[in-house]
């Protein structure tokens, strides 16, 4: 009998972890070659591809000639608290150490990613799961979905470099912003900083552009979920 439940190929890719979220499987479909054989009509035409509805049961998916498997998977939530020297990214060559190194056996092949990143020298609150609708939630710039930080500086910084950050700086041809920082602990240096964009290393970047450095980076908050007393390394799973 085949299955009533259609999928769009987008979202079909991402349960089946051929890609880690809906943007990057439109990616894949754009530079992959991606084919769909329907087991009643054949194969389904290559401009028909990018909006197709997946029947699991009717059709077979093809990336680069191989067959995507696929099978309806329990949703997983987890929070991790990602140490310094881990990358997000399962494609990095040079990556000695992952944050997947880091999930306890069970977790192996659920088809987990990260909801956004921390980069290699960031650590603390990291979310993954397997449900590109709620990662979606997470990271897409319409839902302004608050990620929080405890930023540590080499120097403090002036109420005027304060207020650029908030008003925005220009780099690369961007303006970028942070949505809230504040002076956490002045003996230290320490800011604390809401950001609601996710530019690649922005806070560094924006720090570097007036004129400081970032010593220490760790993210506390992602829109509700807090990273509490996590010990690093570890993971935790959310009810959602």
């Amino acid at each position: 009998m085949s299955s009533s439940r259609k999928i769009r190929i987008n979202k079909f890719l991402v349960e089946a972890g051929v890609a880690a979220s809906r943007r990057q499987a439109e990616e894949l479909l754009e530079t992959a070659k991606c084919k769909i054989k329907n087991a009643k009509f054949g194969n389904v035409p290559a401009d028909k591809i990018r909006g197709y509805q997946v029947d699991p049961d009717e059709d077979k998916v093809y990336v680069n000639g191989r067959l995507v498997r696929w099978q309806e998977r329990e949703k997983i939530y987890l929070m991790m608290n990602k140490p310094v020297g881990y990358v997000c990214t399962r494609q990095d060559p040079h990556a000695k150490k992952t944050v997947y190194d880091l999930l306890p056996s069970k977790y192996r092949g659920t088809g987990l990613f990260t909801v956004g990143r921390l980069d290699k020298d960031s650590e603390g609150l990291l979310l993954l799961t397997n449900d590109g609708d709620w990662a979606n939630h997470l990271m897409h710039p319409r839902y302004q979905s608050e990620k929080e930080y405890l930023v540590w500086t080499k120097r403090q910084l002036s109420l005027q470099h304060l207020g650029d950050l908030k008003a925005g700086v220009k780099i690369d041809g961007k303006t970028l912003r942070m949505k809230g920082i504040k002076l956490h602990d002045q003996s230290d240096n320490i800011y604390q900083i809401i950001l609601t964009e996710g530019h690649k290393r922005q806070i560094r970047v924006m720090i570097e552009h007036v004129g400081n450095e970032v010593v220490r980076l760790q993210r506390f908050r992602e829109d509700q979920y807090r990273l509490g007393d996590l010990p690093p390394g570890q993971v935790r799973e959310i009810k959602i």
